[in-house]
């Protein structure tokens, strides 16, 4: 009987939606305090320094808590696209921290039992329609956005395409809302929960990050 109620509890239980994944060749693009934020975060989940044993570690033991968990059964883990411009070119010098999809889904695939894949596509990118299809189809459960750092302009009418198909494909947005500080910005009123009409309108369902506050631990 005992057996049966945590079994029943942990079918039951939920789903963290908004859980950061990191680079597999664990290499954390961030200096000054940023780069004091990151390490902080990495040896509280057991994980030192930087490199591909630290990712594994942190992934690892992010598993292990999932399995452990009584009230969460799993986790969302979340890509995040590079910078691009406004002619799909990406923004080198202006990506502080990327994780990518083809990473995010490799850790999945690995746990599948606790992770899945949570999509970062910006939708700057020549082939942002066939990224959606293509990630959809390999079991992306939503986009990724973190405006204020890829440079997206949710409210931009040139997304219209993309925010058509997300919600042809049923895929929610979780967007980042709100000032960000955790990583570089390239333009702050990206953060805007205003500028999200525009995906509302179009159907598709989001998840506006941090309620649109001022990024401080508050």
């Amino acid at each position: 009987m005992v057996l049966q109620d945590n079994q029943l509890r942990k079918e039951s239980a939920y789903t963290d939606i908004h859980v950061h994944a990191v680079p597999r060749n664990g290499k954390i693009q961030a200096h000054g305090w940023r780069r004091a934020l990151f390490a902080l975060a990495a040896k509280r989940s057991g994980a030192h320094g930087t490199g591909p044993e630290a990712a594994r570690t942190y992934t690892e033991t992010l598993a292990k808590h999932l399995n452990r968990a009584r009230h969460v059964r799993r986790a969302v883990l979340l890509a995040l696209d590079q910078a691009y411009n406004g002619h799909g070119k990406p923004l080198i010098t202006m990506t502080g921290f990327s994780v990518s999809n083809e990473d995010v889904l490799a850790w999945c695939r690995e746990a599948p039992e606790v992770f899945l894949f949570g999509a970062s596509i910006h939708p700057h990118r020549r082939d942002a329609l066939e990224a959606l299809e293509r990630y959809a189809e390999q079991g992306a459960v939503l986009v990724k956005w973190l405006p204020n750092s890829q440079g997206i302009d949710p409210a931009d009418h040139r997304h219209l395409p993309f925010y058509q198909k997300m919600a042809e494909l049923g895929l929610p947005l979780l967007c980042h809302t709100g000032f960000e500080f955790a990583l570089p910005s390239i333009h702050q009123a990206y953060g805007d929960l205003d500028r999200l009409r525009l995906a509302l309108e179009q159907g598709v369902t989001v998840i506006a990050a941090h309620s649109g506050s001022s990024g401080l631990f508050m």
